[in-house]
Protein backbone atom coordinates (compact mmCIF):
# COMPACT_ATOMS: atom_id res chain seq x y z
CA UNK A 1 0.00 0.00 0.00
CA UNK A 2 1.45 3.34 -1.07
CA UNK A 3 1.82 6.05 1.56
CA UNK A 4 -0.09 9.31 1.22
CA UNK A 5 2.40 12.09 0.31
CA UNK A 6 3.41 14.28 3.24
CA UNK A 7 2.81 18.02 3.14
CA UNK A 8 5.67 20.51 3.10
CA UNK A 9 5.88 24.28 3.32
CA UNK A 10 4.83 25.65 -0.08
CA UNK A 11 7.30 28.51 0.29
CA UNK A 12 10.57 26.86 1.35
CA UNK A 13 9.62 23.15 0.87
CA UNK A 14 10.72 22.22 4.41
CA UNK A 15 8.78 19.71 6.50
CA UNK A 16 5.70 20.77 8.40
CA UNK A 17 4.88 19.93 12.00
CA UNK A 18 1.28 19.71 13.14
CA UNK A 19 1.58 21.62 16.39
CA UNK A 20 -2.09 21.19 17.28
CA UNK A 21 -5.41 20.23 15.70
CA UNK A 22 -5.73 23.50 13.78
CA UNK A 23 -2.16 24.53 12.83
CA UNK A 24 0.83 23.42 10.76
CA UNK A 25 4.21 25.09 11.33
CA UNK A 26 7.23 25.01 9.04
CA UNK A 27 10.43 23.65 10.59
CA UNK A 28 12.60 26.03 8.57
CA UNK A 29 10.91 29.39 7.95
CA UNK A 30 8.48 29.11 10.91
CA UNK A 31 5.45 30.06 8.81
CA UNK A 32 2.18 28.73 10.16
CA UNK A 33 -0.78 27.44 8.17
CA UNK A 34 -4.30 26.86 9.51
CA UNK A 35 -6.16 23.56 9.31
CA UNK A 36 -9.88 24.02 8.75
CA UNK A 37 -12.21 21.01 8.71
CA UNK A 38 -9.11 18.80 8.45
CA UNK A 39 -7.96 20.64 5.29
CA UNK A 40 -4.61 22.45 5.31
CA UNK A 41 -5.04 26.03 4.09
CA UNK A 42 -1.99 27.40 2.23
CA UNK A 43 -3.46 30.45 0.44
CA UNK A 44 -6.33 32.90 0.56
CA UNK A 45 -9.47 31.75 -1.24
CA UNK A 46 -10.55 33.36 -4.52
CA UNK A 47 -14.16 34.59 -4.62
CA UNK A 48 -14.46 33.87 -8.37
CA UNK A 49 -13.53 30.20 -8.00
CA UNK A 50 -15.33 29.82 -4.68
CA UNK A 51 -18.54 30.10 -6.69
CA UNK A 52 -17.52 28.04 -9.76
CA UNK A 53 -16.24 24.55 -10.63
CA UNK A 54 -16.73 23.17 -7.10
CA UNK A 55 -18.95 20.13 -7.75
CA UNK A 56 -17.66 16.56 -7.70
CA UNK A 57 -17.81 14.78 -11.07
CA UNK A 58 -19.10 11.25 -10.53
CA UNK A 59 -18.95 8.48 -13.11
CA UNK A 60 -22.10 7.45 -14.94
CA UNK A 61 -23.09 3.79 -15.07
CA UNK A 62 -23.28 4.25 -18.85
CA UNK A 63 -19.69 5.44 -19.17
CA UNK A 64 -18.41 2.32 -20.94
CA UNK A 65 -21.30 2.30 -23.43
CA UNK A 66 -20.83 5.98 -24.27
CA UNK A 67 -17.09 5.48 -24.74
CA UNK A 68 -17.73 2.59 -27.15
CA UNK A 69 -20.17 4.79 -29.07
CA UNK A 70 -17.64 7.66 -29.06
CA UNK A 71 -20.15 9.91 -27.32
CA UNK A 72 -18.97 13.55 -27.42
CA UNK A 73 -18.88 14.23 -23.68
CA UNK A 74 -16.73 11.16 -22.98
CA UNK A 75 -13.79 12.04 -25.24
CA UNK A 76 -11.83 13.61 -22.36
CA UNK A 77 -12.44 10.67 -20.03
CA UNK A 78 -11.28 8.28 -22.74
CA UNK A 79 -8.01 10.21 -23.09
CA UNK A 80 -7.38 10.23 -19.35
CA UNK A 81 -8.17 6.51 -19.07
CA UNK A 82 -5.78 5.72 -21.90
CA UNK A 83 -2.78 7.50 -20.39
CA UNK A 84 -3.20 7.32 -16.60
CA UNK A 85 -1.48 4.13 -15.38
CA UNK A 86 -3.49 2.06 -12.93
CA UNK A 87 -2.62 2.08 -9.21
CA UNK A 88 -0.49 5.21 -9.51
CA UNK A 89 -0.06 8.12 -7.11
CA UNK A 90 -1.89 10.97 -8.81
CA UNK A 91 -2.01 14.72 -8.17
CA UNK A 92 -5.02 16.65 -9.49
CA UNK A 93 -4.17 20.36 -9.78
CA UNK A 94 -7.03 22.84 -9.39
CA UNK A 95 -9.10 19.76 -8.68
CA UNK A 96 -12.46 21.45 -8.13
CA UNK A 97 -14.77 19.03 -6.40
CA UNK A 98 -12.69 16.09 -7.64
CA UNK A 99 -13.29 13.50 -10.35
CA UNK A 100 -14.34 9.98 -9.43
CA UNK A 101 -12.54 8.74 -12.54
CA UNK A 102 -9.17 9.77 -11.07
CA UNK A 103 -9.86 8.17 -7.72
CA UNK A 104 -10.83 4.92 -9.46
CA UNK A 105 -7.73 4.79 -11.64
CA UNK A 106 -5.19 5.81 -8.99
CA UNK A 107 -4.18 4.07 -5.79
CA UNK A 108 -3.55 7.42 -4.06
CA UNK A 109 -5.35 10.53 -5.32
CA UNK A 110 -4.33 13.99 -4.04
CA UNK A 111 -6.05 17.25 -4.91
CA UNK A 112 -5.29 20.93 -4.47
CA UNK A 113 -7.57 23.84 -5.26
CA UNK A 114 -7.85 27.53 -4.37
CA UNK A 115 -11.52 27.05 -3.41
CA UNK A 116 -12.36 25.87 0.08
CA UNK A 117 -15.78 24.66 -1.04
CA UNK A 118 -14.18 22.59 -3.81
CA UNK A 119 -11.73 20.90 -1.45
CA UNK A 120 -14.54 20.03 0.95
CA UNK A 121 -16.28 18.16 -1.88
CA UNK A 122 -13.11 16.54 -3.24
CA UNK A 123 -12.19 15.28 0.23
CA UNK A 124 -15.07 12.81 0.02
CA UNK A 125 -13.47 10.83 -2.83
CA UNK A 126 -9.74 11.74 -2.67
CA UNK A 127 -7.06 10.41 -0.34
CA UNK A 128 -5.83 13.90 0.56
CA UNK A 129 -6.85 17.44 -0.38
CA UNK A 130 -5.32 20.82 0.43
CA UNK A 131 -6.38 24.38 -0.28
CA UNK A 132 -3.71 26.47 -1.97
CA UNK A 133 -2.08 27.87 -5.09
CA UNK A 134 -0.82 25.57 -7.81
CA UNK A 135 2.17 27.91 -8.29
CA UNK A 136 3.60 26.79 -4.93
CA UNK A 137 2.77 23.15 -4.30
CA UNK A 138 3.03 21.87 -0.72
CA UNK A 139 4.59 18.55 -1.75
CA UNK A 140 8.12 17.15 -1.84
CA UNK A 141 9.96 16.65 -5.12
CA UNK A 142 9.30 13.52 -7.19
CA UNK A 143 6.33 12.35 -5.17
CA UNK A 144 3.80 11.62 -7.94
CA UNK A 145 3.54 9.18 -10.83
CA UNK A 146 0.97 11.35 -12.58
CA UNK A 147 -0.05 15.01 -12.46
CA UNK A 148 -3.30 16.01 -14.19
CA UNK A 149 -5.39 19.08 -14.89
CA UNK A 150 -8.77 19.38 -16.57
CA UNK A 151 -9.64 22.79 -18.06
CA UNK A 152 -7.09 24.61 -15.89
CA UNK A 153 -4.08 25.73 -17.95
CA UNK A 154 -6.16 28.27 -19.89
CA UNK A 155 -7.06 29.95 -16.59
CA UNK A 156 -3.43 30.58 -15.64
CA UNK A 157 -2.14 34.07 -16.63
CA UNK A 158 0.87 34.08 -18.92
CA UNK A 159 3.26 35.44 -16.29
CA UNK A 160 2.41 32.52 -13.97
CA UNK A 161 2.48 29.59 -16.41
CA UNK A 162 6.21 28.92 -16.11
CA UNK A 163 5.96 28.71 -12.31
CA UNK A 164 3.14 26.16 -12.55
CA UNK A 165 4.89 23.97 -15.14
CA UNK A 166 8.14 24.03 -13.16
CA UNK A 167 6.22 22.92 -10.07
CA UNK A 168 4.65 20.06 -12.03
CA UNK A 169 8.11 19.04 -13.22
CA UNK A 170 9.47 19.20 -9.66
CA UNK A 171 6.84 16.99 -7.99
CA UNK A 172 6.64 14.44 -10.83
CA UNK A 173 8.80 11.32 -10.64
CA UNK A 174 11.29 10.69 -13.47
CA UNK A 175 9.39 8.83 -16.15
CA UNK A 176 6.10 10.12 -14.74
CA UNK A 177 3.31 11.50 -16.90
CA UNK A 178 1.49 14.80 -16.85
CA UNK A 179 -1.86 14.78 -18.64
CA UNK A 180 -4.06 17.77 -19.42
CA UNK A 181 -7.16 18.96 -21.20
CA UNK A 182 -6.33 22.57 -22.06
CA UNK A 183 -8.51 25.43 -23.25
CA UNK A 184 -6.70 27.22 -26.08
CA UNK A 185 -6.79 30.28 -28.23
CA UNK A 186 -7.86 29.31 -31.72
CA UNK A 187 -7.79 30.19 -35.40
CA UNK A 188 -11.23 28.59 -35.75
CA UNK A 189 -13.67 30.73 -37.79
CA UNK A 190 -16.16 30.74 -34.91
CA UNK A 191 -13.55 32.17 -32.53
CA UNK A 192 -12.39 34.66 -35.15
CA UNK A 193 -15.97 35.83 -35.49
CA UNK A 194 -16.18 36.33 -31.74
CA UNK A 195 -12.92 38.29 -31.76
CA UNK A 196 -14.30 40.66 -34.39
CA UNK A 197 -16.55 41.94 -31.59
CA UNK A 198 -13.94 42.62 -28.87
CA UNK A 199 -16.42 43.44 -26.09
CA UNK A 200 -18.35 40.23 -26.82
CA UNK A 201 -15.19 38.14 -26.96
CA UNK A 202 -13.94 39.56 -23.67
CA UNK A 203 -17.26 38.96 -21.92
CA UNK A 204 -18.27 35.52 -23.24
CA UNK A 205 -14.96 33.86 -24.10
CA UNK A 206 -12.66 35.29 -21.41
CA UNK A 207 -14.29 36.87 -18.36
CA UNK A 208 -17.20 34.45 -17.93
CA UNK A 209 -14.91 31.48 -17.37
CA UNK A 210 -11.70 33.16 -16.20
CA UNK A 211 -9.79 32.20 -19.36
CA UNK A 212 -6.99 34.73 -18.94
CA UNK A 213 -4.20 32.54 -20.33
CA UNK A 214 -5.44 31.24 -23.65
CA UNK A 215 -2.74 30.52 -26.23
CA UNK A 216 -2.65 28.55 -29.45
CA UNK A 217 -2.36 24.76 -29.14
CA UNK A 218 1.11 24.71 -30.67
CA UNK A 219 2.30 27.36 -28.20
CA UNK A 220 0.86 25.42 -25.24
CA UNK A 221 2.68 22.26 -26.33
CA UNK A 222 5.93 24.17 -26.87
CA UNK A 223 5.63 25.69 -23.39
CA UNK A 224 5.63 22.24 -21.77
CA UNK A 225 8.54 21.12 -23.95
CA UNK A 226 10.58 24.21 -23.01
CA UNK A 227 10.38 23.14 -19.34
CA UNK A 228 11.79 19.71 -20.25
CA UNK A 229 8.73 17.51 -20.84
CA UNK A 230 8.60 15.05 -23.73
CA UNK A 231 5.37 14.94 -25.74
CA UNK A 232 3.80 11.47 -25.81
CA UNK A 233 0.39 12.17 -27.34
CA UNK A 234 -1.99 14.98 -28.24
CA UNK A 235 -5.52 15.21 -29.63
CA UNK A 236 -7.28 18.09 -31.31
CA UNK A 237 -10.62 19.12 -29.84
CA UNK A 238 -13.15 21.37 -31.60
CA UNK A 239 -10.69 22.13 -34.39
CA UNK A 240 -13.02 21.22 -37.24
CA UNK A 241 -16.78 21.49 -37.05
CA UNK A 242 -17.67 23.33 -33.84
CA UNK A 243 -20.24 21.64 -31.57
CA UNK A 244 -23.57 23.28 -32.19
CA UNK A 245 -24.10 24.17 -28.52
CA UNK A 246 -21.04 26.42 -28.62
CA UNK A 247 -23.10 28.90 -30.63
CA UNK A 248 -25.69 28.99 -27.87
CA UNK A 249 -22.98 29.18 -25.21
CA UNK A 250 -21.05 32.08 -26.73
CA UNK A 251 -23.52 33.98 -28.92
CA UNK A 252 -27.01 33.64 -27.45
CA UNK A 253 -28.48 37.05 -26.60
CA UNK A 254 -25.78 38.95 -28.47
CA UNK A 255 -25.92 41.15 -31.56
CA UNK A 256 -24.45 38.26 -33.56
CA UNK A 257 -27.60 36.22 -32.96
CA UNK A 258 -29.66 39.05 -34.42
CA UNK A 259 -27.25 39.82 -37.25
CA UNK A 260 -26.49 36.34 -38.61
CA UNK A 261 -29.28 33.90 -39.47
CA UNK A 262 -26.74 31.04 -39.60
CA UNK A 263 -25.95 31.62 -35.92
CA UNK A 264 -29.58 32.08 -35.00
CA UNK A 265 -30.68 28.72 -36.46
CA UNK A 266 -27.75 26.96 -34.78
CA UNK A 267 -28.86 28.38 -31.44
CA UNK A 268 -32.43 27.24 -32.07
CA UNK A 269 -31.24 23.74 -33.01
CA UNK A 270 -29.00 23.56 -29.93
CA UNK A 271 -31.93 24.47 -27.68
CA UNK A 272 -34.13 21.89 -29.42
CA UNK A 273 -31.52 19.15 -28.93
CA UNK A 274 -31.26 19.95 -25.23
CA UNK A 275 -34.98 19.32 -24.92
CA UNK A 276 -34.99 16.03 -26.86
CA UNK A 277 -32.99 13.23 -25.28
CA UNK A 278 -32.59 10.78 -28.16
CA UNK A 279 -31.75 13.25 -30.96
CA UNK A 280 -29.26 14.88 -28.58
CA UNK A 281 -27.68 11.48 -27.88
CA UNK A 282 -27.48 10.68 -31.59
CA UNK A 283 -25.85 14.04 -32.29
CA UNK A 284 -23.31 13.32 -29.55
CA UNK A 285 -22.44 9.92 -31.03
CA UNK A 286 -22.02 11.30 -34.55
CA UNK A 287 -19.90 14.19 -33.34
CA UNK A 288 -17.79 11.84 -31.21
CA UNK A 289 -17.08 9.63 -34.24
CA UNK A 290 -16.16 12.70 -36.27
CA UNK A 291 -13.83 13.87 -33.48
CA UNK A 292 -11.95 10.55 -33.39
CA UNK A 293 -11.53 10.30 -37.17
CA UNK A 294 -11.79 13.22 -39.60
CA UNK A 295 -11.04 15.94 -37.07
CA UNK A 296 -7.76 14.31 -36.04
CA UNK A 297 -6.66 13.75 -39.64
CA UNK A 298 -7.77 16.94 -41.33
CA UNK A 299 -8.16 19.85 -38.91
CA UNK A 300 -5.16 22.17 -38.31
CA UNK A 301 -3.81 21.95 -34.77
CA UNK A 302 -4.10 25.67 -34.10
CA UNK A 303 -7.80 25.68 -34.97
CA UNK A 304 -8.35 23.63 -31.78
CA UNK A 305 -10.41 25.27 -29.06
CA UNK A 306 -9.17 22.59 -26.65
CA UNK A 307 -6.42 20.00 -26.76
CA UNK A 308 -5.76 16.84 -24.78
CA UNK A 309 -2.05 16.25 -24.18
CA UNK A 310 0.17 13.74 -22.40
CA UNK A 311 3.81 14.48 -21.59
CA UNK A 312 6.53 12.48 -19.85
CA UNK A 313 9.24 13.72 -17.49
CA UNK A 314 12.49 12.24 -18.80
CA UNK A 315 14.46 9.79 -16.71
CA UNK A 316 17.71 11.10 -15.34
CA UNK A 317 20.70 10.38 -17.53
CA UNK A 318 24.04 9.54 -16.03
CA UNK A 319 27.40 10.28 -17.57
CA UNK A 320 30.53 8.21 -17.24
CA UNK A 321 34.04 9.58 -17.35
Amino acid sequence: MKAIPALVCPSCKAKLDRIDKVTFRCNSCCRTYPIVDDIAMFAATDDFYEEKFTDTVYESRNTRLFEMLHYFFYREKTFFKKWIPRNCTLLDLACGGGKELFSKLANITVGIDISKRATENAKIIYSLVTQGSIMELPFEAEMFDVVVTSHVIGHIPFDQKEFVLNEIFRVLKPGGRTIHVIETDSLHPMVKLGKSYPHLYRLNFIDRYGHYGLELASAAISRFQSVGFELISHKRMDAGIAPIWYYEQYFKGTELEEQFSSIRWRIILSQWLHCHKYPNFLYGVIYGLYHDTLEQRMAPLDRSMHIAVCFRKPFRTTTTS
